[in-house]
């Protein structure tokens, strides 16, 4: 299902004329995988959503509310999950961050921690 759907929307000839076309996922690949593609025994597809702003914490514009919206939507069939930078909102929210682990620092980035919360709808 999606990689009929990421054939449809990025076509084949046009990704081979790109520069991201090793990150298309080409038909010949697509018959190896048989319908693999990120989903478990029951067909849900895990799903992680990585996006500068969300509408229940940070919002400048229509991003936060199609971040916070495309989630709630995809929730009752898929397993899905935001990645968010920790901007001062999210961490003053009222909102527990649990820390699952800890990055070490590469080149220029420094070192950093994963954490967790729940929205109050799940």
């Amino acid at each position: 299902m999606v990689s009929e759907a990421l054939h449809d929307v990025f076509p084949v000839e046009a990704a081979k004329k790109s520069r991201r076309a090793s990150r298309v996922v080409m038909p010949r690949q697509r018959r190896a995988l048989n319908g693999r593609i990120g989903k478990d025994s029951d067909g849900c597809f895990h799903v992680l959503l990585v996006t500068s702003e969300i509408a229940d914490f940070v919002k400048v514009g229509g991003l936060g509310d199609v971040s916070s919206a495309l989630p709630r939507a995809l929730a009752s069939r898929h397993d899905v999950r935001i990645l968010i930078p920790a901007y001062r909102e999210m961490i003053a929210s009222d909102h527990e961050i649990e820390i699952l682990g800890k990055l070490p620092g590469h080149a220029d980035i420094p070192p950093c921690e994963l954490g967790k919360t729940i929205c109050s709808d799940g």
